[in-house]
């Protein structure tokens, strides 16, 4: 029986659609004309599926991962990140090793002298290459074998690693000469970082809680940049947070994106994740007047209603700028919260 990252990333269901494929009419009637079209198709398909590699083709997550996969996302981030580190020890590719690399000779290098190049991009040949040995090394360390028909959760680690890779890129670029990084740009990061983390714990409700299913295709549309920001502010002894409603997001989105906090809160009482690690969430304060964000960015394409009235006053040329999509109803069932 094979291994897997963790047991909560076994797949536990069929592939009901390889079954279905295979109780399909092939379209061999004894025709030979038939025969000849099916068999150069079915060779040419098996042709590229040998080709390809098994993470190749990652930013095409799969939609229909099972629950337990998505649960456990965080858990293979980690693993990403410590295996990274134990590969690299903190050696990085030069310029002159990008020069002279060609990729027809093999890969840019080994396990045992594993390299990224951080001042190129993640998408450059060196740092592609990289990608491949990283990937061979961490799935057979951790064991991830899944059947052919269920290659979803090989290509999800894939988008992972190289998520993983430009967020590391991304840090080495915003250090200084001497490697430190700029007190106000580190102050940017770890809002960014909070927002992000806001996004994929209230993502996460949407998995465990039948009755917000519905919900999430809404909650995606948002994204981290659709979550509010927080500023931290030292109160006796303890943090507190306080909030910054994005200008642009209309107050009927900001009580429904609430009722996914409430949820997580009493999900972390009730023992529902099963793991109490961690602290539980921080205090994020948001007074009856709460202040607004004076970021100038926004996230475009959403329903009409999901904007707030005044700013969409203010806006030049909204249909081309903001490009709203006609309202739709941000509710939640009342049984939710019972």
């Amino acid at each position: 029986m094979a291994h897997y990252i963790v047991e909560g990333l076994r797949p536990n269901h069929t592939n009901t659609r390889s079954n279905a494929n295979a109780d399909r009419d092939t379209g061999d009637d004894g025709d030979i004309e038939d025969e000849g079209e099916w068999d150069g198709e079915r060779t040419g398909r098996e042709r590229r599926r040998k080709a390809r590699k098994p993470w190749e083709n990652t930013l095409s997550v799969c939609s229909h991962l099972p629950t337990s996969t998505c649960i456990f996302l965080p858990v293979v981030q980690e693993r990403i990140r410590d295996h990274l580190k134990d590969l690299t020890k903190g050696r990085t590719a030069t310029d002159a090793d990008i020069t002279y690399f060609d990729p027809t000779f093999g890969p840019c290098c080994d396990v045992e002298d594993f390299r990224l190049h951080l001042a190129g991009t993640p998408c450059n040949l060196w740092n592609k290459s990289a990608t491949e040995v990283f990937m061979e090394s961490f799935l057979e360390k951790y064991k991830l074998d899944y059947p052919p028909e269920y290659d979803g959760v090989v290509r999800m680690v894939g988008f992972k690693v190289h998520s993983t890779i430009a967020a590391l890129i991304k840090r080495y670029r915003s250090t200084g000469p001497d490697g430190t990084v700029d007190p106000e740009t580190r102050k940017q990061q770890n809002r960014q970082e909070r927002k992000r983390k806001l996004f994929h714990r209230r993502h996460n409700m949407t998995w465990f809680y039948p009755l917000l299913q519905n919900q999430r295709p809404l909650l995606e549309e948002l994204g981290p940049d659709g979550m509010s920001s927080d500023e931290e502010r030292t109160v006796g002894a303890t943090r507190e947070y306080d909030i910054f409603v994005p200008a642009w997001r209309a107050p009927v989105v900001t009580a429904w994106l609430r009722v996914f906090d409430i949820l997580y809160v009493r999900a972390r009482r009730d023992g529902v994740f099963k793991d109490h690690r961690g602290s539980y969430p921080r205090t994020r304060v948001i007074e009856e007047n709460a202040q607004v964000s004076t970021s100038i960015k926004f996230v475009s394409g959403l329903p009409l209603n999901a904007y707030n009235e005044d700013w969409l006053r203010r806006r030049v040329n909204v249909t081309n700028s903001v490009r709203p999509r006609p309202p739709v109803e941000y509710y939640h069932d009342p049984r939710v919260i019972e």
